[in-house]
């Protein structure tokens, strides 16, 4: 039998290090410095703050930019700023995005 190192969890596959793979650029939206944008791949919150979130228009697929980081950190959202509690914001991951054009972030090679 061939073992390999992933799990299955609440219907994605992880890693031996917990994460899905592929999932290498996407981070917590607390991570994205002011002025950064990301695109929200995944919202890991309770119910009822994951419908709180999206009633605000912060939802998987939406584009969000950091205004101020901090507690309450501030987003942009479908042009209107929301502030998150640090614990809110840790449980969106984002792919990070270029600012004005919207494409994905690459990572440089050295």
């Amino acid at each position: 039998m061939l073992w390999l190192p992933f799990k299955m969890k609440m219907g994605f596959m992880l890693n031996g290090n917990g994460e899905r793979p592929g999932s290498a650029c996407e981070l917590p939206l607390a991570a994205l410095p002011v002025g950064g944008c990301g695109r929200v791949v995944s919202v890991g919150l309770s119910t009822a703050d994951l419908e709180r979130l999206e009633v605000m228009g912060l939802c998987s697929g939406r584009r969000v930019c950091v205004i101020k980081q901090g507690d309450p950190m501030i987003v942009r959202v479908l042009g209107t700023r929301i502030g998150l509690a640090a614990a809110l914001a840790g449980g969106v991951r984002v792919m990070p995005e270029d600012g004005e054009r919207g494409r994905t972030a690459s990572r440089e090679i050295a």
